[in-house]
């Protein structure tokens, strides 16, 4: 099984403070880093995966940006009144405070959507984009990663366990945090591909003249997300604050 995390919201929550709002996470290479240096260390972020049988890969996709289809987004203030798509998460809080619209919805529904003008900005990252085609019908690319989501790979226990042990060798030689650091470059690269590619396709990239302001909107959320987790005996906020801290070291 292969899956995002942001898309299960509650089921992964300590795997998910990548999704706080400016909270350090928008390299994929630095989230990979840091979620494996936290599942290490902490037993309640592995009990996370342990329903899903033996994590192999865990790594985060390059940064979450804004892009528009007739507005810029330059300022916070630009996203007050815009319906905006985002994965699901604290992502559609921090949209609120903005004064936008949130509505979560697949990438294969975001085309039309914006065709339609159901929806007059979304929220994905670069290789998303042009995966999907977006750069067709985007005008605006805001250059500044809002935060991270995070991918999980995943076999069954009972399988895995039953392989003979060269091919478990095998497996765990090209996963665990080698291989997800291996999977959050090659993101990285072909986010870095995808950006010459929306840039050619004629979308104009806005280069945020402000970060403090969008970081000051997010603080409420950062101070809110240790009381969304519900973990007995697990002090939310040292957890958080480690995050960061690491997040930082790497970056």
């Amino acid at each position: 099984g292969w899956m995002y995390t942001s898309y299960y919201p509650g089921q992964f929550p300590l795997t998910d403070v990548t999704t706080v709002p400016f909270a350090g996470f928008g390299d994929p290479v630095v989230t990979t880093n840091t979620l494996w240096d936290l599942y290490e260390k902490y037993p309640e972020l592995q009990k996370e995966w342990s329903n899903y049988g033996k994590l192999l890969d865990l790594y985060g996709n390059p940064g979450m940006l804004f892009a528009s289809a007739k507005k810029e987004i330059q300022k916070p203030g630009d996203v007050k009144g815009l319906t905006v798509r985002t994965p699901a998460g604290l992502v559609t809080d921090y949209v609120q405070a903005l004064g936008g619209s949130p509505i979560v919805m697949g990438p294969p529904d975001l085309y039309e959507a914006i065709q339609k003008n159901n929806i007059q900005a979304y929220i994905f990252e670069p290789a998303g984009i042009t995966n999907f085609k977006l750069e067709e019908v985007t005008s605006y690319f805001t250059d500044l990663p809002i935060y991270d989501g995070a991918f999980g790979l995943v076999i069954n226990q009972a399988k895995f366990d039953g392989l003979p042990q060269e091919y478990q060798d095998a497996i765990l030689e090209t996963t665990q945090k080698a291989g997800s650091l291996k999977a959050a470059e090659n993101f990285k690269a072909a986010a870095e591909t995808a950006k010459k590619t929306i840039a050619d396709a004629g979308v104009t990239w806005i280069e945020v003249a402000d970060k403090d302001a969008w970081v000051n909107q997010a603080a409420p959320m950062q101070a809110a997300w240790p009381a969304s987790i519900t973990v007995p005996n697990f002090d939310a906020k040292a957890f958080l604050d480690d995050a960061i801290s690491i997040a930082n070291s790497y970056n």
